[in-house]
């Protein structure tokens, strides 16, 4: 009985710390690497952020960047990332905000526009 009871806690141990390294340093790992293609897409300077916030959405499961830029530090620009297991990939989206904390729908005026589509990063890349 002692031996059932100590197996099972070390699998309920074992699924937990997977659950944590996924959830936590994996996810944060890709967040990192499809913010840094996504901006590089966009023609981003790494030079030129202003303030770089990495905040987990423990809802969603997810990751979203909030990054001020030199160049207009009245806009937030939001990227939200995200992990699709059944599209295979890693995906990322960008949301503007002004001062007043409005998404901005025209994006031809901004620094840095959004990518027309998703972007899609493999797992393997």
């Amino acid at each position: 009985m002692k031996r059932f009871l100590f197996v099972t806690l070390f699998c309920v141990i074992l699924a937990l710390a997977g659950w944590l390294v996924f959830s936590f340093p994996y996810q944060r790992h890709y967040a990192e690497r499809t913010f840094e293609a996504y901006t590089q897409l966009q023609g981003v300077d790494p030079d030129s952020f202003l303030s770089l916030v990495y905040q987990k959405d423990y809802v969603q499961n997810a990751y979203y960047v909030d990054v001020r830029y030199k160049e207009a530090p009245e806009l937030r620009y939001q990227y939200h990332y995200f992990f699709k297991r059944s599209w295979g990939h890693h995906a990322m989206t960008l949301i503007v905000f002004d001062e007043q904390n409005c998404s901005i729908t025209d994006h031809s005026s901004l620094i840095y526009p959004r990518l027309p589509w998703k972007f899609a990063l493999m797992p393997n890349e």
